[in-house]
């Protein structure tokens, strides 16, 4: 099996071990853990704030800067998945934009990504400068693992806030008490793990999980699929 070299830029560390395995999964590529690398610290910045265009454009262009630099055996791609928080989301450009429960306003961030990810996919002459996946989990990972961890569920039987405690989810269902959010779900599935016992838990959930069957039920995930599937063409 071919090894490939990965830059991630996700929203946290335990995102990326469970981005890898489906990276894997789905390229047939391996990516041992030498091989992987947070895009984010590795060009040089903090964090990057989705709200601001800029700061992610800047991003994809430092990217187009450094990528004839960058050695390494078999191919370099970089993978860019980031939460929708409740924006309006289409994975198709045909389909009308769907606005969730207590939308935000925000732009498409899918089609933002795409926007960036042309920066830098531009073939020169000599290829791609450098093969890219973007993805938009709809509301966030934790929406896909818990999808993973049930066949039974679909997108729309899982909450859209992150955490029970946050003021927009108790304006949401006041005077009602606030059910368990994505997060609070995620904690209890992985049994309010440690650091590395979640990263582990991340691990285990996408080497396990039904691929097919969680595209069928998140739409954004299947995006994503389709996405990783052009990197290994």
């Amino acid at each position: 099996m071919s090894e490939a070299r990965l830059y991630i830029l996700s929203e946290s560390e335990f995102d990326d071990e469970f981005l890898r395995v489906i990276v894997e999964r789905v390229t047939g590529f391996t990516v041992p853990a030498t091989q992987q690398r947070n895009a984010c610290h590795h060009f040089g910045f903090v964090g990057i704030n989705d709200d601001d265009p800029t700061e992610m454009e800047g991003f994809f262009l430092t990217l187009r800067a450094r990528a004839r630099t960058l050695e390494g055996d078999g191919p370099i791609w970089l993978v860019v998945v980031r939460d929708n928080d409740r924006g309006n989301f289409s994975p198709h450009a045909d389909e009308p934009e769907t606005a969730y429960a207590a939308p935000l306003g925000r732009a498409n961030r899918l089609r933002q990504l795409e926007q960036c990810r042309d920066l830098i996919c531009t073939d020169d002459g000599n290829g791609p400068l450098f093969p890219c996946a973007v993805g938009v989990s709809v509301q966030m990972i934790e929406t896909w693992i818990l999808l993973a961890l049930d066949p039974n569920t679909v997108e729309s039987d899982l909450p859209i806030f992150a955490e029970k405690a946050h003021k927009s989810a108790k304006a949401h269902y006041h005077p009602d008490p606030v059910p368990p959010q994505l997060k609070n779900q995620y904690d209890t599935k992985s049994g309010y793990a440690t650091r590395q016992k979640r990263r582990d838990f991340n691990r285990r959930i996408a080497e396990e999980s039904d691929l097919d069957s969680l595209a069928e039920r998140s739409s954004s995930f299947g995006a994503f699929v389709r996405e990783l599937k052009s990197l290994a063409h």
